[in-house]
């Protein structure tokens, strides 16, 4: 019996942290990537005309269609999440025998949708082994949150 093994993400994520980070700086909103072990966020964007600064996680999800993110635990509290669809890739059923297999594609328009900590809090769910998730196709209004980045840079005012 084989155990099917998760497939490892890291550099996806990784990406996913620079191309949040570049809209962020097209923007205007002052933004620097965290690479020390900072649990909670992985990008700080700051005003320092008046000091401020907000704590941004990334999440990112990488299959066509899957819009499912999983939340910090609860003492890892961030100012933003930003949840990253890339779908490059997607599931196709082999012909031969049937079987689900990975398919690279790379023509999606990656999406991205930002909501605030106390937003998150109001649509997540919690899992059987206690892990707080949200699903931003089932259970949140995902086209207020698509592309909604002025709310960063309202924080910061």
């Amino acid at each position: 019996m084989s155990i099917k093994q998760r497939k490892d993400t890291t550099l996806a994520s990784s990406g996913v942290e620079f191309l949040v980070l570049g809209e962020l700086l097209i923007r205007e909103i002052e933004s620097h990537k965290s690479y020390g072990n900072q649990k909670a966020y992985d990008i700080v964007s700051v005003n320092p005309n008046n000091n401020k600064s907000a704590r941004i996680q990334v999440k990112c999800k990488n299959y066509k269609g899957d819009f499912s993110f999983y939340l910090n635990s609860r003492e890892k509290v961030c100012d933003f999440y930003v949840f990253v669809n890339t779908g490059i890739y997607r599931y196709v059923k082999r012909k031969s025998d049937g079987k689900r297999v990975t398919k690279l594609i790379d023509s999606e328009k990656k999406r991205f949708f930002i909501m605030d900590f106390k937003t998150t809090q109001k649509y997540k769910r919690t899992d059987s082994k206690g892990t707080d998730w949200l699903s931003m196709k089932v259970d949140v209004p995902y086209e207020e949150y698509e592309d909604n980045w002025t709310q960063i840079k309202e924080f910061l005012k």
